[in-house]
């Protein structure tokens, strides 16, 4: 009895293997989930800005860490934080993204810095100062004796006739005004000691190094090396690409661009016969194109251009920079 049970049992099981393979025949297919959100509507993006839920600005990504990423936005006393690749949603560095924000309790410490250098730095990174006008590349001016003497003998005395209120009056003109409550100048100022945090909802302008499907601009292109979707480990020398593997890696020097996933018909058959013959010392620089990115997609799609040239060398190093930074070298 319990041998004809575990037989019939054995015989579902081999029917639902087979009836999954049949699904698959007849191109029945698992939809693969989104690794990004979406991107919100337009009208929701201005109805979020209006309602000081969401802020634009321009978005900078980090060259020593590529998970930190700032949007700024000039009505804000500090830069809007964005961590991680899944928070940034696809854009790049340069987009001018809208971004919704965290609540209170999700944001950061901010890093600790005193005020002149962290104005400074700020302010060098937006590029609003000159060098002149820089505190950190000048000394601090050093008060006169006098001036000590004042500030240690106390504010001076209210003058005894009118003057008091005109002086109440120049004194109030001059401090900033309080930001409405409940806004986000508010929130900030009532947590000075935290950095806003949010996420990236929508891509407003994008940069001429991202490419967005219809609404792409010129995609400009990237210099870097090709590299198995596997990685090098697991080939020996000689070894060809698995033939299972579609697509293989575009990886860019410049660490802030993402991975690219370039088509294997587009890769050199030498690539393709022996990839470990590509790597350091032999490593060969490529030009590489920017395409679609679907949410269902962690990386990019890529598009070869063409070979730079050996990794190393003065001529093609010369050249990658010129194309990474978009320079007309004359080709």
């Amino acid at each position: 009895m319990q041998k004809s049970r575990s037989k019939q049992g054995g015989d579902r099981r081999k029917k639902k293997k087979k009836g999954a393979r049949g699904d698959a025949r007849r191109g029945y297919t698992r939809q693969r989930s989104a690794h990004y959100p979406e991107w919100w509507p337009d009208e929701e993006i201005k109805r979020g800005v209006a309602e000081g839920r969401v802020v634009t600005g321009c978005l900078r990504i980090s060259k020593k860490r590529r998970s930190d990423a700032f949007v700024h936005d000039a009505a804000l006393p500090s830069d809007v934080f964005v961590e991680g690749e899944v928070s940034r949603n696809r854009s790049l560095n340069g987009d001018v993204v809208a971004v919704e924000l965290l609540p209170v309790e999700k944001w950061r410490e901010k890093a600790v810095a005193s005020g002149d250098l962290a104005e400074a730095l700020s302010a060098l990174a937006m590029g609003q100062t000159t060098e002149a006008e820089n505190p950190l590349w000048r000394p601090l001016p050093v008060p006169p004796e006098a001036e000590l003497k004042q500030r240690a003998a106390g504010p001076p005395a209210a003058p005894a006739e009118g003057g008091a209120a005109a002086a109440s009056t120049s004194t109030s003109s001059a401090s900033p005004p309080l930001p409405p409550p409940g806004s986000l100048a508010a929130e900030m100022a009532a947590n000075p000691g935290c950095q806003p945090c949010g996420i990236v909802v929508g891509i407003l302008a994008a940069s001429e190094s991202s490419a967005m499907g219809d609404e792409r601009l010129r995609a400009r292109d990237h210099v870097g090396v090709l590299v198995p979707r596997g990685g090098c480990k697991c080939l020996k020398p000689g070894q060809p690409v698995p033939a299972k593997d579609t697509v293989v890696q575009f990886q860019p020097l410049d660490k802030r661009i993402p991975w690219m996933m370039v088509p294997r018909h587009q890769a050199p058959h030498a690539f393709l016969s022996d990839p470990l013959s590509y790597t350091r010392p032999r490593q060969k620089l490529w030009v590489c194109a920017m395409g679609d990115w679907p949410a269902q997609h962690r990386f990019p799609q890529g598009r070869l251009v063409r070979q730079v040239g050996q990794a190393g060398d003065i001529e093609p190093e010369t050249e990658a920079l010129l194309v990474e930074h978009n320079v007309d070298h004359g080709e």
